[in-house]
């Protein structure tokens, strides 16, 4: 007997009843305030059973049984979303007949079926494209259903409805097309309604940022939050009900203790730094009961104090706290804002984990992220999935233990893409560590504080705030815990003294001047410079390399992953002696200079440097302020790249002083950052806070700010991806991309190339193009360098030929 299919090699009505319980299993027991548990279920039930209704027309049948399937495009009698949006509309409607909020909450379940497939948009212009054209389309669609095939598998589905009447009884062609007929008067009350909530009086105000958060101002967040809870688990359920067929969910029992067991076993000495780190470490670890009082805390630490383990450790007690709270454990989402540090922090937490294997205990999440997910359920059962299955679970964030970045966390948290929004649910009941929260562009300061409010006073998510500088996000606000007394470290600190000569010098009295001696009077010092663009760094690299004939690292991110790996590694095991960089190093990366040299930067990235610097206390560090600028037009290269209004800040700060000692830091960072936020602009957080309450997801008109808006980082100009084929291994692995890009089939291409994606982008750079002219050929969507080539495009020690261009980073 024929039945109506979902997928190739699925039935409708197994996908939908997978998709409802995979969601519920997803969401489980957890509690927000933003929905009432019963009602959050019973919509969820309708999102998820009626998600792909209208795949039961003959032309959705036809396509999916084609054998052509994958090789074509469906066309728009093929598509599915807006038949089943609308069958999801009515069905809310008819559930929620008795609630104040029928529409609004029926117009969610609408959204969140019509662009299961696409990203978000204004939610008040998808209530404006509904025509002539449209209504046309969907009868049409109506009238190619079998009713007699659509009623027999409705049958199994019913039960799973919170309706009175059974569905599958009233289910004829007449009534969804008075359904059809009748939706665009819907949607016109529907958009008058959400109009009149988007008035002034009701969006919170410019004014409202610069002052502690209030109850109204949370209240006009909610729908945001509604919204994306339904929409993020439609998605996480319908991407892993086909993608990941035997996916199930594994409870893990994760010892409050496994920090404590850990550093135990590395019998490291209390003495010295030692000792202050470990007092650190207790201090914060018995501040536990604090968590009964609230649920931001913050953690600010001296840099090299030891702040990661500590914060990893009182977050497996939180977790355990909050599991017998509430009877679900929390999962813990580690951030960072700097991709350079991720493998660094993530193999701390696989050595602290030791022996609690499997990708369901632990992942790491970027855009680079190598598709492998094994799971380990005993000593001897292990699932291994395929790339593109582990690609799904890795960015669902299926692990009780997430390590990624900032632009993976706010992208999702203030987002409008299908891909990243997948796993907004997994915010609430969390506890996310936000490491080196100072990261954070100050111009997004009061739209951050807004939405972890949010989720930390809604969502029931615990938010940890890591720290060496004390950033003032959250400043003013009583509920912030401070778990550890830094000015008490702080002032015991001798390790680093700033020496401070902001007078403007070319790199070339800067040699002559000061460093030709330096380096002659200090042979068995080392040393890094930190500068602010690529062309300043290999000009200063250059000039080196005519003082000495020693080795010299250079750092950028124009030279290929896999190389800059290895200098690193090389660095860390005293191989160079002088090194020379961009800013990338300030991101956490752990090495440790005699000398460092900073080219001006704001406040928090010198203190960043100043991290790089006698780390562990062994000697008397030195951090010289230097202000460099290019010999041919006078511009700092400071200016190049960071804030007029944060380099001013800093340099009228460190104008009064020739000498800093680090027990001063914290003073100069506090004032640094209280003027920066009294002068920060708050029009670009106040426009996106108002989309985020109009539900402004993307707006096709470039003079409405939306969602889509917010970008965390924020790209000069055009880039393009070159790949080097730097050695052997790249010349294997681009000969494979070459097979690769010539299979038909899109999911095969998928897969395999997934299974490559970590070792091809070893060897890939990203270059900004806007002042290049002489560029490598593109051949198969890549800039491609080949190794006959290499020395025309790529210097072996200084990385890709910008031919002048100022690349920062």
């Amino acid at each position: 007997m024929p039945f109506l299919k979902s997928h190739p090699d699925q039935e409708l009505k197994d996908h939908l009843l997978g998709v409802w319980q995979l969601a519920r299993q997803l969401w489980g027991d957890r509690k927000i305030l933003p929905w009432d548990s019963k009602l959050l279920g019973d919509l969820l039930a309708i999102v998820t059973l009626t998600h792909d209704f209208a795949k039961a027309t003959r032309y959705f049948q036809n396509y999916i049984t084609s054998p052509e399937l994958g090789q074509k495009k469906s066309g728009p009698l093929e598509s599915h979303a807006l038949l089943s949006a609308i069958v999801g509309y009515f069905m809310a409607k008819t559930y929620l007949k008795d609630h104040p909020d029928n529409k609004r909450l029926s117009y969610m379940v609408f959204l969140a079926i019509k662009r299961h497939h696409g990203n978000l948009r204004d939610i008040t212009d998808e209530c404006a494209v509904f025509g002539d054209k449209e209504q046309e389309l969907l009868l049409k669609q109506v009238e190619a259903i079998d009713f007699s095939l659509l009623k027999e598998t409705w049958q199994s589905i019913d039960p799973q409805l919170p309706l009175t009447t059974s569905f599958g009884s009233i289910l004829t062609q007449e009534l969804l097309k008075e359904w059809v007929y009748t939706f665009k008067d819907e949607l016109r009350q529907v958009r008058r309604a959400w109009l009149r909530s988007g008035s002034n009086d009701f969006l919170l105000e410019v004014d409202q940022l610069r002052v502690p958060n209030t109850t109204h101002q949370q209240s006009q967040l909610q729908d945001y939050f509604r919204f994306l809870i339904l929409y993020s688990l439609l998605l996480d359920a319908d991407k892993c009900q086909v993608g990941v067929r035997d996916y199930r969910l594994h409870i893990v029992k994760l010892p409050a203790d496994l920090v404590d067991t850990f550093k135990n076993k590395q019998d490291w000495e209390i003495q010295g730094l030692n000792a202050l780190r470990e007092e650190a470490y207790q201090e914060i670890a018995g501040n536990l009961d604090l968590a009964d009082k609230g649920n931001i805390f913050s953690i600010t630490l001296p840099t090299g104090l030891g702040k990661t383990l500590a914060a990893y450790n009182f977050a497996f007690k939180l977790r355990e706290k909050r599991l017998q709270e509430r009877g679900t454990a929390p999962k813990i989402i580690y951030t960072l804002p700097f991709l350079t540090v991720i493998d660094q922090n993530y193999q701390i937490l696989s050595d602290i984990l030791e022996n609690q294997t499997g990708h369901h205990i632990l992942i790491k999440h970027h855009h680079l992220t190598d598709p492998v997910y094994n799971m380990r359920t005993g000593h001897e059962d292990e699932t291994s999935y395929s790339a593109n299955a582990a690609k799904l679970l890795i960015e669902g964030w299926s692990s009780e233990i997430v390590v990624t970045t900032f632009v993976q966390l706010f992208e999702t948290l203030i987002g409008w893409r299908n891909s990243t929004l997948r796993k907004f649910h997994r915010l609430a009941h969390a506890i996310i560590i936000l490491d080196e929260i100072q990261a954070l562009p100050i111009k997004y300061w009061p739209l951050a504080q807004q939405m972890l409010e949010f989720l930390a006073g809604q969502m029931n998510t615990d938010i940890i705030l890591v720290t060496a500088t004390q950033p003032k996000i959250f400043s003013g606000l009583s509920k912030v815990i401070e778990l550890v007394q830094p000015q008490k470290y702080f002032s015991q600190m001798g390790r680093v003294r700033l020496e401070i000569n902001v007078n403007r010098r070319t790199i070339d009295e800067f040699v002559e001047d000061e460093l030709r001696e330096q380096l002659s009077a200090n042979p068995e010092k080392s040393f890094l410079f930190i500068l602010n663009t690529v062309s300043s760094a290999k000009e200063l690299y250059r000039q080196l390399k005519n003082l000495t004939s020693e080795p010299i690292a250079f750092l950028s991110t124009g030279v290929v992953m896999k190389e800059r790996k290895k200098r690193i590694e090389d660095i860390r095991d005293k191989k160079y002696r002088l090194v020379v960089s961009t800013q990338l190093v300030e991101a956490g990366v752990d090495i440790d200079f005699d000398i460092v040299y900073r080219d001006l930067a704001p406040m928090d990235s010198i203190n960043q440097a100043a991290g790089r610097c006698n780390r562990h206390g062994l000697g008397n560090g030195i951090v010289r302020i230097i202000s460099l600028v290019a010999s041919d037009r006078g511009r700092s290269y400071a200016h190049m790249i960071y804030d007029d209004v944060a380099l001013d800040i800093t340099k009228k700060i460190l104008e009064n002083y020739k000498e800093v000692d680090e027990k001063e830091f914290l003073n100069l960072i506090d004032l640094y950052f209280t003027q920066a936020k009294s002068k920060m602009l708050l029009n670009e957080s106040h426009k996106i806070l108002q989309a985020v309450q109009r539900l402004c997801f993307f707006a096709e008109d470039e003079t409405k700010t939306s969602v889509s808006d917010f970008q965390l980082i924020k790209e000069k100009g055009h880039r393009e991806n070159v790949f080097v084929e730097l050695d052997k291994e790249a010349e294997e692995v681009w000969a494979e991309y070459e097979r690769i890009i010539q299979i038909n089939g899109f999911y095969e291409k998928q897969e395999k190339f997934n299974a490559i994606k970590k070792i091809f982008y070893e060897y890939v750079i990203s270059i900004p193009v806007s002042r290049l002219t002489d560029l490598p050929p593109e051949v198969n969507h890549f800039r491609y360098v080949c190794s006959s080539q290499i020395e025309y495009y790529y210097d072996r020690n200084l990385g890709y030929d910008s031919k002048g261009a100022t690349i920062i980073f």
